[in-house]
């Protein structure tokens, strides 16, 4: 039985061997390099819907962010300019994604006297 004291949590198992926060940044911005040029539009999009729900007290930040705000979201930039031909389905996963990168960022500036590992 493994005594969990509350200081010597260890990280969960995807991120077992990442040191910080910073290597998931790395990885996180080098996929993102790599996104197909004919995705670029959606991708530039989402990146500004969340720029735009960056605040606090925005639902993106929300325990249990509502699923129904989200998929309007993602209505929202189907709309955008070059966006119009991709499925709201991988608009609202793509969305997801970027929403799970910035609620890790968003913990781990909080908690910044401690070494975040998600």
């Amino acid at each position: 039985m493994v005594y969990n004291d509350g200081l010597n949590k260890m990280p969960f198992s995807p991120f077992y061997n990442y040191d910080s926060s910073d290597s998931i940044d790395n990885d996180y911005f080098y996929m993102q390099s790599i996104i197909p040029e004919s995705m670029s539009d959606i991708s530039a999009a989402i990146t500004d819907e969340c720029d735009k729900l960056e605040y606090e007290g925005s639902y993106m930040f929300d325990e249990y962010p509502d699923k129904l705000r989200m998929c309007e979201t993602a209505h929202h930039i189907k709309k955008c300019p070059g966006c119009e031909r991709i499925d709201e389905s991988i608009i609202l996963a793509l969305l997801a994604n970027e929403m799970l990168h910035r609620r890790r960022r968003h913990r781990c500036r909080r908690n910044w006297d401690r070494k975040c590992y998600y």
